[in-house]
């Protein structure tokens, strides 16, 4: 009979013979190769430049589009520097087909799974032990042209079959891109983004020019060079074969673990015929043995048992990708070989970890999930809000943190309102998680005087006198404004608010604590201030003129005056109601003579009261006749005016005013110094402070 065996012919794989005339003697002719191994040059030269390496590629590919082409194929699976011999003149002979793979698809199992190989040239689904084919073979060629031009494999040091799997190959910067293109196409993840053929590979390589001989003194693509140690000849798993498919495997091992040479010593190739004899004389029995055990197959010996325990528990766990139950995880029945574990739950990181399962042998685990976190985003309206993560103070708003992913107590409280805002937010990891707590209040009350404020929404508006009521004209032109958010007092302060922080009461109408306080300057206004912000940690302030007319018009309505009316009437406001003031726009009825309590009559649509009449107000602008160059943003009007801008406005109309001067548009001013018993203010504040 004539038995086929693998060896190198040229580069190509081809075929030897062990024949035999009596079935008892077969010869097995091998070449004798004396010029070392690919791997030895690379000892020797550190690395090749492009011209250089291309040839010894094209060879090797050569070689392994023969053998894919073979039927059936024959896939390397140990493709490596170690494996490509040298001739004496540079020729290229590919030793150490895994012929593993051709006996295992023709007559018989062998132990020790699909993932044999040398783990720095392994492609992802030879890791992984399944999938294995001609790609495989690729992806080790394009690994075996990566060290050839920079010195080292694509991954050699650290957890090796993580980065294989997950991790990409780092482009090399001093080649061209064409043959970074083939390399990465070469070491894909995805096989079937690889190139088809080793021909197209090598292809793909050679679509540039080859670099100058001397490779160029460029850095190593992450790591320094370590010393290069040749690695050792890894030993194949022993495996039951019977008749005469063991010759041929006897005539790899010969191949793979003798090396190569001329066996021209009698002795030896006597040794070896005879146990070639017995075996085939035996063939029969073997192969009877053969079937028993295939049909009998002993399921210890290709499993193991994986334990895992995780904290917390309850995460699921998958192998090789295969959701297999949660922890506590107990498996009895875990393929030998290296293992993908993967561990998820909600809330927590993924945990993977590569596990070396031995047969009839228990593998604990123990593992610790990490709280995953995302980005959390605490928008409020108004912003300036104090932010809590589960009860803990973290900020104002707005408030951008990385925290802790899953499920989080988020509490934002105003310090300008008495609302508070809580939701039960569940933060996804890796990604921003916003929220918006919308804290629009009607009214806040200040917790330290208990002073009260009503939040006005911004806005546009035509600011002046719309009806051509005003005397003088001081109110046109008529002219577009717009203004910020801000809080306005609900009331005039109060002599009892004024009392609290002066400790002095200067007005003329001492009738009670919740009456108006009258008889200060602008400049006393300033110095109540400042105290009030000190105590309280606010930054209160005078409203500006354009933002007096827009609370007092109800948000820029077009109305005369500051209780939304365009009719002005006695018993809806305090002021001079006498028939000889009598207007087309009044009534007449008590003239009260003095000031009244500040919650008198009813507050306009905005919660404000006394907008028009009881006491005039300050404003924080300088005094300036007509609007030309007033600014349009509701800012206050600093600048220098009239009388060198010592005089201050002031809106609303007093209890001695007539009907005219509590119009929402009239205005009003005097020496910032100036103080009269018709003369108080309210107080405002921004949204933000």
């Amino acid at each position: 009979f004539f038995t086929p065996i693998f060896y190198w012919h040229n580069v190509h794989v081809g075929f030897a013979e062990i024949s035999s005339e009596n079935s008892k003697i077969g010869f097995l002719r091998v070449d004798y190769i004396s010029g070392g191994t690919l791997a030895h040059m690379l000892a020797n030269k550190q690395r090749l430049s492009l011209a250089e390496a291309l040839p010894l590629l094209k060879e090797i590919g050569a070689a392994l589009d023969y053998s894919h082409s073979a039927k059936p194929a024959v896939i390397h699976r140990d493709l490596k520097p170690l494996n490509i011999l040298l001739t004496k003149q540079g020729q290229v002979k590919v030793a150490d087909f895994g012929l593993a793979r051709v006996l295992r698809d023709s007559a018989s199992r062998i132990s020790g799974g699909d993932s044999a190989g040398t783990l720095a040239y392994m492609a992802p689904e030879q890791i992984r032990g399944k999938n294995i084919g001609r790609h495989s073979d690729i992806y080790a060629l394009a690994a075996i042209g990566y060290e050839l031009l920079s010195g080292m494999p694509p991954f050699y040091t650290g957890d090796l079959r993580w980065q294989i799997i997950h991790e990409e190959a780092e482009p090399l910067a001093d080649q061209p891109d064409a043959v970074n293109h083939a390399l990465m196409a070469g070491l894909a993840k995805d096989k079937d983004s690889r190139p088809s053929s080793a021909a197209e590979f090598i292809k793909m390589l050679t679509d540039t020019k080859a670099k100058p001989e001397k490779p160029p003194e460029a850095t190593l693509p992450r790591h320094s060079k370590p010393p290069r140690r040749l690695e050792p000849k890894k030993k194949r798993r022993s495996s039951v074969i019977g008749g005469k498919w063991f010759l041929v495997l006897l005539g790899m091992i010969v191949l793979a673990g003798l090396g190569y040479g001329v066996y021209s010593n009698q002795e030896q190739l006597s040794s070896l015929v005879t146990q070639a004899s017995h075996l085939i004389a035996a063939n029969d029995s073997i192969k009877t043995t053969m079937v028993t055990s295939a049909k009998q197959e002993d399921k210890s010996a290709i499993y193991g048992s994986l334990n895992i325990t995780s904290v917390p528990s309850g995460a699921t766990v998958y192998v090789d990708g295969k959701k297999s139950g949660t922890t506590p995880y107990h498996s009895s029945q875990t393929l030998v070989g290296t293992r993908e574990v993967e561990l998820r739950i909600k809330g927590y990181d993924s945990l993977q970890r590569f596990v070396d399962i031995a047969a009839q042998t228990e593998k604990r685990l123990k593992l610790e999930l990490n709280r995953a976190s995302g980005i959390l985003k605490v928008s409020s309206v108004p912003s300036g809000a104090k932010v809590y993560i589960n009860g803990n103070e973290a900020g104002k708003t707005t408030y951008i943190d990385e925290v802790e992913a899953g499920e989080i107590l988020v509490s934002v409280t105003s310090p300008f309102t008495n609302t508070d805002w809580k939701k039960v937010v569940e933060v996804m990891p890796d990604r921003t998680n916003e929220v918006i707590a919308n804290l629009t209040p009607s009214s806040f009350k200040d917790p330290i005087t208990g002073m009260e404020f009503v939040y006005i929404k911004g806005g546009c508006y035509q600011m002046g006198d719309a009806f051509g009521d005003v005397e003088y004209h001081d109110a046109e032109p008529i002219h577009n404004v717009c203004v910020k958010d801000f809080y306005m007092g609900k009331y005039e302060v109060t002599q009892g608010e004024w009392t609290n922080i002066m400790e002095n009461n200067p007005s003329d109408f001492k009738n009670g604590d919740r009456y108006p306080v009258e008889q200060v300057s602008w400049d006393d206004t300033q110095a109540y201030i400042k105290k009030l912000n000190r105590k309280s940690g606010k930054n209160y302030r005078l409203p500006t003129e354009a933002e007096w007319e827009y609370a007092a018009r109800e948000g820029g309505k077009k109305v005369r005056f500051g209780n939304g009316k365009n009719i002005i009437d006695p018993k809806e406001a305090n002021f001079r109601s006498t028939e000889d003031c009598k207007e087309s726009y009044s009534h007449i009825g008590i003239y009260r003579g003095s000031t009244v309590p500040v919650d008198s009559f009813s507050p306009n649509a905005l919660g404000l009261y006394n907008m028009s009449g009881n006491v005039s107000e300050w404003c924080q602008d300088k005094i300036h006749y007509g609007y030309k160059n007033a600014p349009t943003d509701g800012t206050a009007w600093e600048t220098d005016g009239a009388e060198h801008g010592m005089y201050r406005i002031f809106r609303g109309g007093g209890w001695q005013y007539i009907p005219s001067g509590l119009l929402a548009a009239n205005r009003g001013g005097k020496n910032a110094t100036h103080l009269n018993n018709t003369l108080g203010f309210r107080l405002a504040l921004s949204v933000n402070h």
